[in-house]
């Protein structure tokens, strides 16, 4: 069995060494993609295979490599390979993301490789690197689980290459995609809109330095007001009484706009991220810019602002490394694993993307944490929890699934405590409300779906 893992090692590697100069590109649209693979010549494929034979016949006679080492290399070193497959076979339109982890990234892969066979080795690299390993895994493994070291560690890393990478930018309102969106409910109510974006007004029209935010909650009582009273007559209407219609039907207007029932333009998008990132936006545009560069509606930088949306991504890879180690009890192993994924795509790509994504995986991997590895019963934490349960369709619908599978595991777990359950579900309850009421005001209906339903340009949003 040794013998087949060590030649198996030594035809993957040789692939892996002529892949190394190969090229891949998409040359059609990724519904229908088509790839075109650019290689060295098939001698080189075979060069390097000729040379990894002998070495592979050396390994097993002299057993210098475990075959549990070999064994975890080819897995590794199959992956690319696999990928390539994938993009000549009739599952290419879902070979994306195989193809970036594998073959975009694949230097980093030979990179791991490298590491795995270095640290598995009795030479003296890889005992110098097993025991480093270990050494550190027994210091980590020493430190309470609630230092808050390794957290602050994680932070600098993630916050500070993210600063690295990109110092300008980041902090600049050069939108793509549906950042405007989420960006356009911050101005809205900046300028005292409410939900309403219709009317609103450029930059460089307004007075500096002049937010008119108690006209968010004149509107938000207006609302309320008209929501009880569209209740009431749906009412009667149910029990075939008389009752008032609205004004009209809400409709989509495209672009991701809906006209609302009593008119006013209001956006499919889901304003969670906008409620979490305002304090910022407020700051941002009263006391630090007023020029518009980018975008006639927004300020041009949006320093406050990317340092909250910074913050959540940075909160977020705490939030995953205490769930992993709250899971597995090896904090070494949590934090390596959190770093790896936090610095590569596509999590590192949400500390500077007006997305969701990053809010809405701080608040899985809380509930996950706290659903899951916790025996908690005390109302304030249940409640916290709850509210962030319910809110997380205010931040995305697609969110919506894990709502509804955390109230659920919650609702098993503490089907004996009926004041945690009662407390949870309870807390659950209102942002959920709030957001059928929202809905409702503007199509009429409470059902979740309604805006994408209305919506001209509409994919289902699960």
């Amino acid at each position: 069995m040794g013998g087949f893992w060590l030649a198996a090692l030594a035809i993957v590697c040789g692939a892996n060494f002529w892949l190394a100069g190969a090229w891949l590109g998409l040359v059609r649209p990724p519904e229908a993609p088509v790839f075109v693979f650019a290689a060295r010549p098939l001698w080189q494929l075979a060069a390097c295979w000729a040379v990894l034979a002998p070495a592979a016949l050396v390994a097993a006679r002299t057993r210098a490599i475990p075959v549990v080492l070999a064994r975890q290399m080819v897995i590794l070193l199959a992956m690319p390979l696999l990928a390539l497959a994938l993009a000549a076979s009739p599952l290419r339109e879902h070979a994306a993301p195989f193809i970036y982890v594998f073959l975009d990234l694949h230097r980093w892969v030979l990179a791991a490789a490298v590491l795995l066979l270095a640290s598995g080795l009795a030479t003296p690299a890889g005992t110098v690197l097993t025991r480093l390993r270990r050494f550190v895994e027994r210091r980590i493994a020493g430190w309470p689980g609630d230092s808050g070291w390794l957290d602050a560690a994680l932070v600098i890393v993630l916050v500070g290459s993210s600063l690295a990478t990109s110092p300008v930018l980041r902090f600049q309102s050069s939108l793509n995609g549906d950042e405007p969106k989420y960006v356009r409910y911050l101005e809205n109510w900046y300028q005292g809109r409410g939900m309403n974006v219709s009317g609103l007004e450029p930059v460089a029209r307004l007075q500096p330095g002049r937010p008119a935010l108690m006209d968010n909650l004149r509107r938000l009582r207006t609302a309320t007001g008209l929501v009880a009273g569209d209740l009431w007559q749906d009412g009667r209407r149910l029990v075939g009484l008389s009752f008032t219609p609205p004004p009209s039907e809400a409709a989509g207007t495209g672009q991701w706009f809906v006209e609302g029932k009593r008119g006013g333009t209001y956006q499919v998008h889901s304003p969670g991220l906008s409620f979490l990132l305002f304090p910022g936006y407020v700051i941002d545009r009263t006391f630090l810019n007023w020029s518009s560069d980018f975008h006639p509606q927004f300020p041009s930088n949006l320093y406050c602002t990317a340092t909250l949306l910074l913050l959540l991504y940075a909160a977020w890879g705490v939030a995953l490394f205490r769930l992993l180690a709250a899971y597995t009890g090896r904090p070494g192993l949590s934090w390596g694993l959190a770093c790896g994924i936090f610095l590569s795509l596509p999590a590192t790509a949400f500390a500077y993307q007006y997305y969701p994504e990053a809010a809405g995986g701080l608040a899985i991997a809380l509930l996950a944490r706290f659903i899951w590895l916790r025996e908690e019963t005390r109302t304030t934490p249940v409640v916290a929890h709850g509210l962030l349960a319910g809110f997380l369709p205010w931040l995305h619908l697609r969110f919506g699934v894990v709502t509804i599978v955390s109230l659920a595991i919650f609702a098993i777990r503490n089907r004996h405590s009926v004041r945690a359950l009662a407390a949870f579900v309870g807390a659950f309850l209102v942002p959920v409300a709030a957001l059928g009421a929202y809905y409702y005001h503007v199509t009429g209906s409470f059902a979740p779906w309604a805006l994408y339903a209305l919506s001209t340009d509409a994919v289902p949003p699960f």
